[in-house]
């Protein structure tokens, strides 16, 4: 057996082991973004569990008079504002133990500032009335379809992940995307080298070229 037979047996070998199980591991994430997708498309989206409570948050002094005192804040810099909007931020947060990608910058207007919490299946919507320290949180429950959907639009375009899950979904996704990759190359290099399958596998693939720059076409005409 010559060292290049050889080299060629131990490369196919190597190719379908990693089509083989990089297919097993991405097709859980693959169901997701399948489903999801689906789901998108045609808005099928139920209503989702909807529960409001009210609770006590006490406001250091010395964070309130930053916020709504006009004394302070009308001699701030934006710089000076932003910092103030942000200590009562990650107070709320602290205090009411929130995880998950916050959205709000906490600028306090009429004595009230906003908050939105999400993280898979759930979002909070928390409304604070600084002068009665008070906060009402609204959570949403999505489900498991829910669930899919938030993962299949985050991180999304436009988004600096802040949540330590939003960041760790970012790289499975990431990672599912490259592997996906890689099963597509394999099947092209096992498609190119099982003789047997030659002549169906360039129908296949013509067939979904043309299907490909058909809808594009019909797309950028429309």
């Amino acid at each position: 057996m010559t060292a290049k037979r050889t080299f060629n047996e131990a490369l196919d070998r190597f190719t379908r082991q990693l089509h083989l199980y990089g297919g097993l591991f991405v097709c859980s994430f693959l169901l997701i973004f399948a489903i999801s997708t689906i789901r998108l498309n045609h808005g099928w989206n139920r209503p989702p569990d909807e529960t409001t409570i009210t609770v006590a948050l006490p406001i250091p002094a010395d964070v309130l008079v930053d916020v709504i005192n006009p004394q302070v804040t009308d001699d701030m810099t934006p710089e000076e504002q932003a910092a103030a909007w942000q200590a009562l931020v990650d107070h709320i947060v602290t205090t009411l133990d929130l995880h998950g990608e916050i959205a709000g910058a906490g600028a306090v207007r009429n004595g009230r500032t906003m908050l939105n919490v999400a993280r898979p299946g759930l979002v909070k919507r928390v409304e604070v009335n600084v002068r009665t320290q008070e906060a009402i949180i609204t959570e949403r429950r999505q489900g498991l379809f829910g669930t899919m959907r938030y993962l299949h639009l985050n991180p999304g375009p436009h988004r600096q992940p802040q949540w330590i899950g939003t960041k760790a979904w970012g790289w499975i996704a990431d990672a599912t995307v490259y592997v996906t990759l890689l099963l597509t190359l394999s099947g092209i290099y096992l498609w190119v080298f099982v003789r047997e399958e030659r002549k169906a596998g360039i129908v296949v693939l013509g067939a979904g070229a043309v299907s490909f720059v058909a809808i594009l076409y019909a797309l950028m005409i429309a």
